[in-house]
């Protein structure tokens, strides 16, 4: 099921994805599987070097899918990476800075000073507050968990941005 999210959403990406971004994105598919995997089926089976290989045919929700794509910025950060401003109001343990940084990674944004979009992290206690501010847009969320809580920012950043290369939908004029 992951392998086939991971194809999935690399087709649907208007570009191609490196490696080290493939392996972080198959990581959190398969942590958000059950969002986009709809239905599967056992087409066969065959042994291989590790057990039973099973071949499956499985249904996945491509636009939900596509949507997480956007909204986690790989659509936008194919090319090159966004630079922002990371402003971390917390002590972080080792374990959430290795997180900080594949959640990074896999969207495309670098740390880089004093540029905008600014991201301010807190915890205050058991839960993270995040606020992503872009100009005198300013987006506020909280979470118990980094990854959900970095997911929800960028996805109002990204859902404004235009994508390169990609067409925007046709709207209706009346």
């Amino acid at each position: 099921l992951d392998q086939a999210l991971l194809q999935e959403s690399l087709s649907l990406l208007p570009g191609d994805l490196n490696e080290a971004r493939q392996i972080l994105l198959a990581d959190e598919l398969a942590q958000l599987r059950s969002l986009f995997v709809i239905t599967y089926t056992e087409t066969g089976s065959a042994p291989g070097p590790n057990g039973e290989n099973l071949a499956l045919d499985v249904a996945v929700n491509r636009q939900g899918l596509e949507r997480w794509l956007k909204n986690a910025g790989l659509f936008h950060t194919l090319d090159a990476e966004l630079p922002y401003n990371l402003v971390l109001k917390a002590e972080a343990s080792d374990e959430e800075i290795a997180a900080l940084s594949k959640l990074q990674a896999l969207s495309g944004v670098t740390p880089r000073g004093n540029v905008s979009p600014t991201l301010i992290l807190e915890k205050p206690s058991e839960n993270w507050n995040g606020r992503l501010v872009s100009g005198e847009t300013q987006f506020m969320e909280q979470s118990a968990q980094l990854s959900t809580l970095w997911f929800a920012l960028w996805s109002h950043y990204f859902s404004r941005q235009p994508v390169a290369g990609v067409s925007a939908p046709a709207s209706d004029v009346n």
